[in-house]
């Protein structure tokens, strides 16, 4: 199973893995939330399993 997180600015993040989805949820950080920080098992928390063939 793959994760998607949405972000309240309309981005849909995802990853193959818990550690891909973290690794992107922080480079949308960076670039348009740079005040934003959150710790690996809060964004993991917010993720929503989706099946691979979703993936884009």
């Amino acid at each position: 199973m793959a994760l998607r997180l949405s972000c309240p600015c309309g981005a849909r993040l995802f990853g193959r893995t818990g550690d891909d989805l973290v690794t992107e949820v922080r480079l949308h950080l960076e670039a348009d939330h740079a005040s934003r920080q959150y710790q690996d098992d809060e964004i993991l928390s917010m993720a929503v399993p989706i099946p691979d063939r979703l993936l884009p």
